[in-house]
C-alpha cells in the first residue's frame, strides 16, 4: 500500500487504525495530493485521534506535500511542529516554526551557513535576527560555503563575554586543523579538549601515534566524528607517506 492508497482507505474507511501508517516507507520524492490531505483534515478535525494521526503521517509525508493551506492547519491546530521543523520546507514556513520548535532556527541556520544561495550579508542579518546562543554550537563544527561567514559567526559571538572562552577555543582548533607546529599539536592532545581532539583528526601533520590513539576516541562530544576523521586523515598520510618513498626509491636509480 502505497501512502496515496492508504489516505484513500483513511478517508473512505470509519475502521481506519492509524498505527497502519508505519508499514509504509518514506519518499521525499513522492508526492500526496493536496485536496486529498484537506479532505482527510475535514474528517478528522473533530476527532480524537486527529493529532496522533497527523503527528504519525508525518513521518512520511514529503516535504513537497506540505502545502500552504495543509501547513497552515498543522499550525494553527499546534500539530507535528517539530516534525515539520525538521523537514525541508521552505524559508517563510520554517521561519513561521521558529517560534514552536528551535530545530526550525537550526534548520534555517544551517542553510544560511552552508549554501551559498544565501549571500554573507543575508548570513549576518539572520545571525543579528535570530541571535540564539546555540547557534555557536549549531555552526561551529560545519563547514561554510564562504569562509566570510565563519569569520562573521566568530566575531558576532565574541562580543557576548559568556562566549568569548567558547569563540576562542573554535578559533584555536581551527589553527589545529591546519599546523605542522608539533609542540603545538602536543600540547593540545594532552589537554584532552574534545574540540582540539577533532580538529586534530583532521590535520595531516598530526603524529600517527596521536591519530591512532584517537580512532579509538570515545565518551567524549563527536566521539564518533573524530574516529572516522581520525581513520581517514590516517590513511590518506600513510598513502601520501608510501608515494614520497617510492618517488624517492625510483629518483635513486
Amino acid at each position: 500500500m502505497n501512502l496515496t492508497e492508504y489516505l484513500m482507505w483513511v478517508l473512505n474507511d470509519d475502521q481506519w487504525i492509524t498505527e497502519d501508517a508505519c508499514d509504509l516507507a518514506a519518499d521525499d520524492d513522492s508526492y500526496v495530493d493536496e485536496q486529498l490531505l484537506l479532505d482527510i483534515m475535514s474528517k478528522l478535525h473533530e476527532r480524537k485521534e486527529r493529532d496522533r494521526f497527523w503527528e504519525n503521517l508525518l513521518d512520511y509525508l514529503p516535504p513537497k506535500s506540505i502545502s500552504q493551506n495543509v501547513f497552515d492547519y498543522l499550525l494553527k491546530n499546534k500539530i507535528g511542529l517539530t516534525s515539520l521543523a525538521h523537514m525541508n520546507l521552505d524559508d517563510n514556513k520554517l521561519k513561521k516554526l521558529t517560534i514552536y520548535a528551535d530545530e526550525a532556527l537550526y534548520t534555517l541556520a544551517q542553510r544560511y551557513y552552508g549554501k551559498k544561495e544565501y549571500s554573507v550579508a543575508d548570513f549576518a542579518g539572520f545571525l543579528c535576527k535570530y541571535n540564539d546562543d546555540a547557534l555557536v554550537e549549531q555552526l561551529g563544527f560545519i563547514k561554510p560555503d564562504n569562509p566570510e561567514k565563519e569569520h562573521i559567526l566568530f566575531y558576532f559571538y565574541s562580543k557576548d563575554e559568556k562566549h568569548q572562552s567558547e569563540i576562542n577555543k573554535l578559533i584555536e582548533s581551527k589553527y589545529l586543523e591546519i599546523t605542522d607546529d608539533y609542540s603545538k599539536i602536543q600540547t593540545a592532545w594532552k589537554s584532552n579538549e574534545p574540540i582540539y581532539n577533532l580538529a586534530l583528526s583532521k590535520n595531516i601533520f598530526t603524529s600517527v601515534d596521536i591519530l591512532e590513539a584517537l580512532t579509538n576516541i570515545s565518551g567524549v562530544k563527536n566521539a564518533s566524528c573524530i574516529r572516522r576523521n581520525s581513520r581517514e586523515t590516517l590513511s590518506l598520510k600513510k598513502y601520501l607517506d608510501l608515494h614520497f618513498r617510492g618517488s624517492t626509491h625510483e629518483t635513486e636509480f
